[in-house]
């Protein structure tokens, strides 16, 4: 029986070939596009779970509560022993920790030294919670040794090549430097993991490497805790003795700090905190991107309803032949969801095959190695061949019972008994749909990208184009400076050297500050930097009062502020240049800064992205703390001024990495997300368009078929090409004009909600609307055209000879 159904759907595949290619091809890219989708999904969701006890691991997270300000963090004090003494049902607790994720640390071995950000320390349980795959000796043993050592295969290559690890010393650098030598060699941290390290030392050893009372010091958050529970339901009462527990061991005021707990599976996606290892991603990307490969695929399966009911008239006599010989009503339906399910199944490999070619693409847009695990992955597969039965389901159930439910002697005497119209009037409901869809796809696509359009054309306040930046990570190379500011300076091709401690775009910290008039009680936080002579020159930056830093000034280099015009709005200052100002040192055990006085105000400039407004901001000039030299190159000299810049590093710096980026490049990094969803907007936009006017042809097509003696009894009495095209212009592209009257308020909505994650963005006008209208009236408009012409330019004699 199954055997004569395939048989039979087979036959009218064969039978119907333009109609069956129009729905295969609109269900292979729809399939694809939302496979390509399900694998970034798959890949986001299944962050941490590798790890053997993932479900009982948890992460200790803290609050703090002073005052109005209130924030949390990922790192706690150091209190992982406490805990398993305290509560039995933790069985083992780890400390993590690092200087790396602030500053970056200097390894070396032998003659090779890079500056690596993956470098940590944790406690011997750690490999108890999480699953390592050890390649080559004992990770325990490892970190049990106060200078043993584990390498990740990456670093071992990196560093040993061929030549064994084990046994070898490789010197770490942060505050102090120490040797260790490597005593274990692990698998990689598997890509989706919230965070990675490619060096694991000992925690014994942070007192050599930072200070004797790292570890001991209560009052300082600077460890990412883990534990792992008995069992899962345990978590919600250990939280619930936190409190106390918080109470008895650090004294601090009940209220002010609170700690509570993150599931390890949930980190990726739903930890959101200071200090986070390493950035997160978003559970709204999940139901966004969710979203996207639904909609596509789902306009594909409108394809295939609205072709199958366009055609149903064409099946009444097969599907009356087969009810009078005796075919019942859900022999038919078996049939008829047959012929759908196998034109889905025909689509997967094609589908699968389009995927794999526009899987690299696709994996560089997302910023994620994804593969098709087809074969190595039985849940996978079994999982997408049910997707594809239940879309071969979804795309032939109304048409199979539609068809099916035709009277035999209704079909004979040819008579529908009204269906025909109610039939059209839901085509037409699937035609609205998909071009309502496809519009705020349109509209989406338009706006993302005038507004990075905008980002980029936007005046920030400085240059940022032929800015080289090297960064000083360590106190040598910082020491070094002056003599580095130098040497660069003498290249011609150079034209001003400067340093900071923050790039101009990247000032986040925030700091008290004490300004002539301030209101006694009030408490003003500014944005901060430590600048050098020539910081203006270099970035060009615009003063709008006073005078620019200089080594001139009297009582030499310190207590000389530049503020911006925001900071001088928020003191209430009309003139603010010999103004007293002062970084507070409240809290400080040693006071840092000293009295002075501003002497320019910057016009305001974007001190981070665009998502941000603009800030109060005030820089001190300083020779210490610097850590980003900025060269400042004239156009058309990148290469060779790189070589120069890297070999006077290698002059001064011997033993120090060489290291640079251009500016411009780091402040396009900052709206990576925002590309990201601009890319997979407009491809979503692209396919969805596709799919739609593949429907739009193949029921323009189907209509000028049905329509055939008509148009050529019209033409016979004097029809115009024009009034032909008309005729089927009114039957279609009203749809497309009702589509944009649903489609403009929803596209304002969501776009409008998305523009106010920008401080600064573009108005959404009329532009983007008009626009998507005007293209989607011009795509329908050639396929209808087309037809139309076709259809005019028939031959009337051919026309009324039809049938």
């Amino acid at each position: 029986m199954l055997k004569n159904y395939l048989k039979m759907s087979w036959r009218t595949i064969q039978k119907q070939k333009g109609h069956s290619l129009l729905n295969i091809l609109g269900l292979t890219v729809g399939m694809a596009f939302c496979i390509l989708m399900f694998l970034y999904v798959r890949f986001e969701l299944q962050y941490d779970r590798y790890h053997k006890n993932a479900e009982n691991i948890y992460r200790i997270a803290s609050k703090f509560e002073r005052g109005e300000r209130t924030f949390e963090s990922a790192v706690v004090p150091s209190f992982s022993k406490d805990l398993e003494r305290e509560f039995p049902e933790v069985i083992t607790a780890a400390r993590v920790t690092s200087y790396s994720w602030r500053e970056t640390a200097l390894i070396s071995s032998s003659k090779k030294h890079f500056y690596e950000k993956r470098f940590f320390l944790a406690d011997p349980s750690f490999v108890d919670i999480f699953s390592l795959i050890a390649l080559q000796g004992d990770p325990r043993a490892a970190l049990e040794s106060p200078r043993g050592l584990i390498l990740t295969e990456s670093a071992a290559d990196k560093y040993f090549g061929e030549k064994n690890p084990l046994g070898q010393t490789v010197t770490v650098k942060q505050i102090n430097t120490v040797a260790f030598e490597v005593q274990c060699v692990i698998k990689d941290i598997p890509e989706f993991s919230h965070f990675h390290f490619d060096f694991l030392a000992s925690i014994t050893a942070t007192g050599e490497l930072y200070w004797e009372n790292y570890m001991n010091d209560w009052a300082s958050h600077n460890f990412y805790t883990y534990i792992l529970l008995s069992e899962k339901k345990a978590a919600a009462g250990l939280e619930e003795k936190l409190p106390l527990f918080l109470e008895k061991y650090s004294g601090s005021t009940k209220g002010e700090i609170t700690l509570f707990l993150q599931p390890l599976t949930s980190i990726h996606l739903k930890s959101h905190l200071s200090n986070e290892i390493e950035p997160n991603s978003d559970t709204r990307n999940i139901t966004f991107f969710s979203i996207l490969g639904l909609l596509v695929l789902v306009i594909a399966c409108i394809n295939y309803v609205n072709l199958a009911t366009a055609r149903s008239a064409d099946r009444t006599k097969e599907i009356g032949m087969r009810k009078v010989v005796g075919a019942g009503k859900r022999h038919l339906v078996i049939q008829l969801l047959g012929e759908s399910i196998l034109q889905a199944f025909i689509a997967l490999p094609l589908a699968l095959v389009l995927g794999e070619i526009f899987l690299p693409v696709f994996s560089k847009i997302v910023g994620q190695k994804l593969v098709f695990p087809i074969g190595t992955n039985l849940s996978f597969t079994a999982g997408l061949l049910g997707a594809v039965l239940l879309v071969g389901l979804a795309s032939g159930l109304y048409p199979a019972f539609l068809i099916s439910a035709k009277n035999p002697v209704d079909i004979f005497k040819k008579t529908t008994g009204g269906n025909g119209a109610s039939r059209s009037c839901f085509r037409n409901l699937l035609v609205l749909i998909q071009s309502t869809v496809s519009i705020i796809l349109i509209i989406a696509t338009i706006i993302v990208f005038r507004q990075m359009s905008f980002v980029q054309k936007e005046d920030l306040g400085f240059s940022k184009r032929n800015i080289v930046i090297v960064p000083m990570k360590d106190y040598e190379s910082q020491k070094k400076y002056p003599a580095l500011k130098q040497a660069f300076g003498s290249a011609p091709q150079v034209i001003s050297v400067s340093a900071s401690e923050h790039l101009p775009s990247e000032m986040k910290a925030k700091h008290r500050i004490e300004w002539q008039g301030e209101p006694a009680g009030e408490k003003t936080q500014v944005l901060w930097n430590n600048v050098d002579v020539g910081f203006l020159k270099t970035y060009g930056m615009e003063l709008v009062e006073g005078r620019s830093f200089s080594q001139n000034f009297e009582g030499g280099t310190h207590g000389h502020y530049l503020i911006n015009e925001s900071a001088a709005k928020a003191f209430g200052w009309h003139s603010s240049v010999g103004k007293r100002i002062q970084f507070s040192n409240e809290g400080l055990q040693k006071a840092s800064y000293v009295p002075g006085r501003v002497v320019g105000v910057i016009k305001d400039f974007h001190m981070q992205s665009l998502h941000t407004k603009i800030e109060p901001v005030a820089m001190k000039l300083s020779n210490e703390r610097l850590r980003y030299i900025a060269v400042r190159i004239m156009p058309g000299y990148p290469g060779h001024t790189l070589d120069f810049l890297q070999e006077t590093w290698a002059r001064i710096c011997p033993e120090m990495p060489f290291e640079f980026f251009f500016f411009e490049e780091n402040l396009n990094g900052m709206y990576q997300q925002e590309e990201k969803l601009g890319r997979v907007i407009a491809y979503s936009s692209g396919l969805s368009v596709f799919v739609a006017c593949l429907g739009l042809f193949g029921l323009v097509s189907f209509s000028a078929l049905q329509r055939t003696k008509e148009i050529g009894v019209r033409k016979v009495l004097g029809a115009s090409y024009s009034s032909i095209l008309y005729l089927f212009g009114r039957s279609f592209l009203k749809w497309v004009l009702w589509a944009n009257l649903f489609a403009w308020p929803a596209a304002y909505f969501f776009m409008n909600r998305w523009l106010q994650n920008f401080s600064y963005r573009v108005d959404i006008g009329l532009f983007s609307f008009v626009a998507a209208a005007l293209l989607a009236f011009t795509g329908s408009g050639l396929i209808v055209g087309m037809q139309a012409v076709k259809s005019a330019r028939t031959n009337p004699l051919k026309a009324l000879r039809y049938e």
